[in-house]
């Protein structure tokens, strides 16, 4: 079993290591070559395209301010936002007796949590900056892991709280509990806040009189909507790759000490 275990830390290690590192890598040398494009500039190329594609989407990195196109309060931390994303968990406590092997018995404790909902705005957003009143609409729905919000609420609500009974009302569902050692619920939330300055990283296109930006899908470039400026994403950039060659090398190495104890401790001596 060693054996098995040092071998697949081994690999785990190195596969792992290497496709965080290249994933974080291609972002950062993507986003420290790309121009920044104003929406103007951005709009007009689309534009001058029409008459030869259609369905053209230009690959472009913009700046601008986040609008919603009608007034939007987040639920959990009840303040007016441009976009939120919510998530709705119920805690409960579940106990399980396990035995050493000397024949010692304990009784461990966990929290676990199950996702009882999960929502975003309803309203579509948009983003405008300085070179006119043209609007780029975000498709935000693509950029799926790639959508960096602010963190606005990570809280407990007791079984009991009277917030969690007037939330209820509100939106007329009365969540379940969730098995005998039920304790109550984590609300997370988070946020795009009206006027936030973004950056966004995407695919720019058109459709009807509308401009839009989304995920990267003609030529699965890197792709991102985040509140951070430029320069704090690619400094994070930059340590998330540090962190992902520091896992991958605990990989091998926890493997290489697995399979050097198999041999050392299963192998009979020469």
């Amino acid at each position: 079993m060693p054996l098995v275990i040092g071998i697949l830390l081994i690999i785990a290690g190195a596969v792992l290591g290497t496709i965080f590192f290249r994933r974080h890598g291609k972002r950062s040398t993507e986003m420290r070559y790309m121009q920044t494009s104003t929406i103007q500039e951005a709009s007009e190329v689309i534009d001058s395209m029409a008459g030869v594609d259609l369905s053209y989407r230009h690959y472009v990195e913009l700046k601008g301010v986040i609008q919603p196109e009608q007034p939007v309060t987040a639920p959990f931390s009840e303040r007016p936002v441009a976009y939120y994303q919510n998530r709705l968990s119920s805690v409960r406590q579940d106990s399980h007796v396990i035995t050493d092997d000397k024949g010692n018995r304990r009784t461990v404790t966990n929290k676990v949590e199950s996702l009882l909902s999960n929502e975003s705005s309803p309203t579509e957003v948009y983003i405008t900056d300085l070179s006119g009143p043209t609007k780029v609409y975000l498709d935000l729905n693509s950029f799926g892991s790639d959508l960096d919000l602010f963190p606005s609420c990570d809280r407990f609500e007791p079984e009991n709280s009277p917030w969690m009974h007037s939330y209820q009302m509100r939106v007329n569902w009365m969540f379940p509990r969730s098995g005998s050692h039920f304790l109550g619920y984590r609300l997370q939330e988070e946020i795009f806040a009206v006027n936030q300055p973004l950056y966004v990283l995407g695919e720019m296109y058109k459709m009807g009189d509308r401009y839009y930006i989304g995920r990267s899908v003609r030529d699965k470039k890197p792709s991102l909507v985040s509140y951070k400026s430029e320069d704090e994403i690619i400094n994070n950039t930059k340590r998330y790759r540090i962190l992902s060659a520091v896992i991958g090398a605990l990989g091998i190495v926890a493997g290489a000490a697995a399979i050097a104890y198999y041999f050392l401790a299963y192998l009979p001596a020469a």
